[in-house]
């Protein structure tokens, strides 16, 4: 299942770590097998991982690439991670689909998405370009939340972890959906106000001046 959760500071502010990781633990029951943390001046993260393909440490993330510029943090699966070494020639050092998807997006970036078939959630930072990347498979099978705050954005696998960062106001509109018409309509509002779900075949790029989501 495995899962993330991700601060990234648009500005260069003071770090709660103590909160951050607090709220990070909420996500340990998706991830049994390992679990791993990187602490950046303007990112951080936190991955809980349940072992499916590579089982050996090759496959932890957060996952850097050789040259360290990107770090992934990936749930899901990509079904056609073996054609895509072969296709583009590429040398990982584990048996992981994560290895691929990086290697891919330090290749072709992240135009790399429209090549994966599978469920996935996934966030690459690019450290040089203080830049963090995030993306959602085509029909949503794998969940990817996010809060957009003034001075910082965090994704996660769950809302779980981003209600300590928000009043709690409860999106009266989606609560009357639900309780009235027994709907979930499964668009971008969730039940906490400010609290907004990434949409099937959606990316979005962040960095310290804008936040920009669209389709793929």
């Amino acid at each position: 299942m495995c899962g993330f959760f991700v601060e990234f500071r648009k500005k260069n502010k003071a770090f709660n770590k103590r909160l951050f990781l607090t709220n990070a633990e909420k996500l340990s029951h998706r991830g049994p097998d390992d679990s791993g943390t990187i602490f950046l001046e303007n990112f951080s993260a936190k991955f809980f991982r349940l072992s499916i393909l590579d089982l050996s440490w090759r496959g932890n993330q957060p996952m850097k690439s050789n040259s360290e510029r990107f770090i992934i943090l990936f749930n899901g699966e990509i079904y056609n991670y073996k054609n895509l070494r072969r296709k583009y020639n590429l040398k990982p050092k584990s048996n992981s689909d994560t290895e691929i998807i990086l290697l891919l997006f330090e290749k072709n970036g992240p135009k790399m998405v429209n090549e994966l078939e599978g469920m996935f959630s996934i966030v690459i930072f690019d450290s040089l370009k203080n830049k963090c990347h995030f993306f959602r498979d085509r029909f949503g099978i794998k969940p990817l939340y996010y809060l957009n705050l003034a001075e910082k954005v965090l994704l996660s696998s769950e809302i779980k972890p981003l209600l300590n960062y928000t009043k709690n106001i409860i999106n009266q509109r989606k609560s009357l959906d639900f309780f009235l018409k027994q709907s979930m309509d499964h668009d971008q509002e969730t039940f906490i106000k400010g609290v907004k779900a990434v949409q099937p075949s959606t990316f979005g790029e962040i960095d310290s001046n804008e936040f920009k989501i669209k389709k793929y």
